[in-house]
């Protein structure tokens, strides 16, 4: 959904020419038309590649023959191309690579690492940084390290999925008891140490929670049902990987509660802190930070349809200064 509203604000552009390419679960790049776009999910967009036929274009071309338009197939963008071929053809285009993946290659280096060794500009990070932040507990760490009193990282317990499997009733006490002493008392956030931001983040009340959660991974869930947990009210998405998966635990930090009732926005405060999204953009080393947009959530923690999918959050954003 990210990459389809890049992709729709692009096509008004004069300056650039946007095509959009869709990754998939083996590494192939599609080149994929216009209708392909405008699914919500991946899987939808994998599905209608993998089931398209050529032998679709005849039917069309007649249709589109019969309705007195241009015969050219409406399907003829469809294409799989190797990573190689995609780099090839995105240096013979002089092209920008736009990089919209959320979590995994996208975000962890990966994408950054092979577009630099190819020599083709793109959006966001380069490879180290990205590799970096992909880390919460190493982020963390160097946070810490830098040691300014402006910058804060909470304090943090490495969980492997794999110590937590079938554990017994003393092990989940003996484990919890090591949570409170090293982080204090509930409730915490327990997020993927290595995945994007909109993956398997919950915050736990209790050892139960806790149990609940890693029983989850166990099984190979893709996600987690509505109202496994307090104030749960959408599914929570997990990872393929989760059950070979570290995962980080930390305070849960409350955030001050701001609600939409009709068109005005209720603040209720609480601790004073607040979550807000601000893009930052850096040229040879000077900074400059665009206006700070901040999204209204329904539960604790926002889901991926309210971070993503227009129409179904409450988004913020002061308008520029005149």
């Amino acid at each position: 959904m990210s990459g389809t509203n890049v992709w729709l604000k692009l096509m008004r552009s004069s300056r650039y020419e946007p095509t959009p390419f869709f990754l998939d679960p083996d590494g192939f790049l599609w080149q994929i038309p216009y209708a392909y776009c405008l699914h919500h999910t991946v899987e939808e967009i994998y599905k209608k590649c993998l089931g398209h036929s050529h032998d679709a274009h005849i039917y069309v071309d007649t249709i589109r023959t019969r309705l007195g338009l241009d015969p050219t197939p409406v399907l003829a963008s469809l294409e799989k191309i190797s990573v190689e071929e995609f780099m090839d053809k995105a240096l013979k285009a002089h092209a920008f690579v736009f990089i919209a993946l959320h979590g995994g290659s996208g975000e962890n280096g990966t994408w950054q690492k092979m577009l630099d060794l190819a020599g083709l500009p793109y959006n966001g990070s380069g490879e180290k940084a990205s590799h970096l932040c992909m880390d919460k507990l190493e982020t963390g760490n160097v946070i810490n390290h830098i040691a300014d009193p402006a910058l804060i990282a909470l304090p943090k317990y490495v969980l492997h999925a794999s110590t937590f499997k079938n554990p017994t009733p003393e092990k989940i006490a003996s484990y919890w008891a090591a949570l409170q002493n090293h982080l204090g008392l509930p409730p915490y956030i327990i997020k993927p140490q290595h995945d994007g931001c909109s993956s398997g983040i919950v915050p736990l009340e209790s050892s139960e929670d806790l149990t609940t959660y890693m029983n989850l991974v166990h099984k190979g869930a893709s996600c987690i049902p509505i109202h496994s947990f307090k104030g749960q009210e959408s599914i929570i998405e997990l990872s393929s990987t989760a059950s070979q998966s570290a995962y980080v635990l930390e305070p849960f930090l409350q955030t001050d509660g701001l609600t939409v009732s009709g068109c005005t926005l209720v603040h209720t405060p609480r601790s004073g802190w607040m979550e807000i999204t601000i893009a930052v953009f850096e040229s040879h080393g000077a900074y400059h930070a665009l206006n700070p947009s901040l999204t209204v959530s329904s539960n604790q923690v926002l889901n991926v349809e309210e971070k993503f999918q227009g129409g179904t959050g409450t988004n913020i954003t002061p308008p520029p200064p005149p």
